[in-house]
């Protein structure tokens, strides 16, 4: 019977999450080459780590759900989530009652709503 130690465990997960990390983070430099000055940007590591806890504070677990909150944090500002200028994103994100997939579908849409109003004023 194979056994897998919790050092084992841990040393999968964290190779698993930075996995991940770099992933998005290549995945934010490729989307968004305005924002960042290359690969070695300080910012993308830290925009990844902080964009990835706030979105599991909200209940947005899967990878593609933190993805697109991080293209957000990108976007508009990396504290949107609580900026009075998109007011409209945290009332979103603070309803207990949908879920994390629910949300980002809907930041979607309010997003998409803003940006209309906008063009229009």
């Amino acid at each position: 019977m194979l056994v897998i130690r919790a050092p084992q465990m841990q040393a999968f997960t964290d190779l698993m999450k930075n996995r991940f990390d770099v992933r998005m983070q290549t995945h934010l430099l490729i989307r968004f080459p305005a924002r960042f000055s290359g690969p070695e940007d300080p910012k993308l590591p830290r925009l990844v780590r902080l964009g990835t806890a706030k979105a599991k504070s909200h209940g947005i677990t899967g990878d593609t759900d933190i993805k697109r909150y991080l293209e957000f944090m990108t976007m508009l500002t990396p504290d949107f989530d609580v900026n009075p200028k998109s007011a409209w994103a945290g009332v979103i994100l603070r309803d207990s009652r949908t879920t994390g997939h629910a949300k980002i579908l809907a930041l979607d849409s309010a997003h998409l709503n803003q940006k209309r109003k906008a063009a229009r004023a």
